[in-house]
């Protein structure tokens, strides 16, 4: 994982989740945010991050603090893109990178920063397994929209890593109200399960139903902007 010895910016909303690969837009409005960015953006492209962290219920109190509560699993995330506004707020676009854990939070700037531990994934997949896995969730994607069926079949045919595979659809399709699945998913350590728990999700209507081209692809958002 990058930088796993340097303090990350901590970011945390409470209806947000990242998964690895995906892709998200966020508005930077408030003054320590804002001082997060700048500070993020003086250092090289390939070198600004930001910690994408979900408050835990009863945050509110605490909000403008450094205390707020957060769940431990978290997003490191890389900054893609900046977009300055004429009064001081900024757009940004992030990636996430990699799952981790908040080891250590550190208290010297306006904003909340941490270091991070990676959160390694446990696969012990046969390949008979995985396939039978990716038939499975294949199965499951038919039953959707048309409209989202055939990008999110592509996924599952045409990328080799199951892991990848599976976050990818999981951002894109979850609906918004699914945030603490999605965080479920984030934190869990093992790949079938995080597999069986997507299925899952899908089979009980957890997802959107939009052909959005900013909600089918993040990317997009500055075309619309």
């Amino acid at each position: 994982m990058p930088l796993a010895n340097r303090a990350i910016p901590v970011f945390p909303l409470p209806d947000c989740v990242i998964l690895p690969g995906g892709v998200q837009p966020l508005h930077i409005f408030e003054p320590r945010y804002r001082e997060m960015v700048a500070d993020e953006l003086a250092r090289a492209p390939a070198d600004r991050y930001v910690v994408m962290a979900l408050l835990k219920p009863g945050y509110e109190p605490y909000y403008y603090s450094h205390h707020a509560p957060v769940y431990p699993a978290v997003c490191l995330c890389r900054i893609l893109r900046h977009e300055s506004l004429p009064d001081g707020r900024s757009n940004l676009l992030i990636e996430g990178l990699a799952r981790a854990t908040i080891q250590e939070e550190c208290h010297r700037a306006s904003y909340r920063q941490a270091i991070l531990q990676e959160i390694e994934t446990i696969s012990d997949l046969t390949p008979l397994e995985e396939a039978a896995l990716r038939a499975k969730l294949a199965d499951c994607l038919q039953r959707l929209p048309p409209a989202l069926v055939r990008v999110l079949c592509e996924i599952v045919a045409d990328d080799h890593d199951l892991e990848r595979v599976i976050d990818r659809i999981a951002f894109l399709l979850l609906e918004p109200a699914a945030t603490p699945a999605k965080h479920m998913l984030l934190a869990e350590t093992r790949l079938d399960f995080r597999v069986k728990m997507l299925v899952t999700l899908i089979e009980q209507g957890h997802v959107v139903q939009t052909s959005s081209p900013v909600e089918a692809d993040p990317l997009a958002y500055y075309e619309y902007n």
